[in-house]
């Protein structure tokens, strides 16, 4: 073993003292500021704090340079974004109650009338091009040509079974084209959201029995590259709720609450086998709308439809 001089020793204590016993650290020269936080991983940030802290979410309106960059990177997120609510109201709602986001680019932008960008649903207009919703609890794909649609997700995000809706200027209002989940359960009551589903696993035959529906003969087709049946039907509800009026409430959705049918509708339904689900695709006009036109934009729409089990 090799032994150390008691000079060194001692000399090493004095060091020790006089530096309050402190070990000085060699420097490597100045301090560096640590590199700006990236779109994407802001909007991984605020999907893991589930505290609804508005600074999280502030932080990814700085970080993404357009809407663009900004949607896409919510997308990535979307079982844990979706309790803000709609992606562009929240950048929007943020934009202007945060002051010092006034300047930022992403708040120019949403500002101004803003669009969908391709491949991602919201309550705004859409772009053409090719979207995906995983929300029925399937992969729906489809294509949109030509200007005038616009969709709503109901709770955005794509939360498994609530489904989503596409409207058309041509026709205008609330006509237009609904993709839902149907997961086995009806209401016992057509007039009471309040009655207990229960089980129904044939769709379009329940469907076809309610109360205050003339339904055709079902007919056996394909959409999307599945099986499918497709029903026409109008409605005649017997229904007259103080609040809601003529609506009859059909199954339940896990967060829009309910699907249902009002008074005087003209609907065509598909009920597509997705495996582990059903897909119901709901094509309805209320009274003094253009059925025929809504039908004819709506087949163009179903018509590039892919339906992949997601289970």
């Amino acid at each position: 073993m090799k032994l150390i001089p008691a000079a060194l020793v001692l000399a090493f204590g004095l060091a020790a003292c006089s530096s309050g016993g402190s070990t000085q650290q060699p420097s490597d020269g100045p301090s560096r500021s640590p590199p700006p936080v990236t779109c994407e991983r802001a909007m991984e940030l605020a999907s893991l704090d589930l505290t609804e802290n508005v600074k999280v979410l502030d932080q990814t309106i700085e970080a993404c340079d357009t809407y663009a960059d900004w949607v896409a990177a919510w997308a990535r997120y979307p079982n844990d974004l979706w309790r803000w609510g709609d992606p562009i109201e929240v950048a929007r709602d943020r934009c202007r109650d945060a002051d010092d986001l006034a300047k930022e680019p992403l708040c120019g932008e949403v500002g101004e009338t803003l669009a969908c960008v391709p491949g991602f649903i919201c309550s705004a207009a859409l772009v053409p091009g090719e979207y995906t919703s995983t929300s029925t609890g399937a992969i729906v794909t489809f294509t949109l040509v030509g200007e005038g649609w616009s969709g709503l997700e109901d709770t955005p995000g794509d939360i498994r079974g609530d489904g989503f809706a596409l409207f058309n200027d041509a026709v205008g209002g609330r006509h237009g084209i609904g993709i839902y989940a149907y997961a086995g359960e009806v209401f016992t009551q057509v007039c009471s959201p309040a009655s207990t589903a229960i089980a129904a696993m044939d769709f379009i035959t329940f469907l076809a029995s309610v109360d205050g529906v003339q339904a055709e003969d079902p007919l056996p087709t394909q959409v999307g590259g599945r099986p499918a049946i497709r029903l026409d039907l109008t409605t005649d509800s017997p229904c007259n709720d103080p609040t809601f009026g003529d609506r009859m409430w059909l199954w339940p959705l896990p967060v829009h609450v309910d699907f249902h049918l009002d008074d005087g509708e003209r609907v065509r339904v598909y009920a597509v086998d997705a495996a582990c689900v059903t897909v119901a695709i709901v094509i309805e006009a209320f009274p003094g709308s253009n059925y025929d036109v809504l039908l004819e934009k709506a087949e163009e729409v179903i018509a590039t439809m892919t339906i992949a089990p997601a289970c």
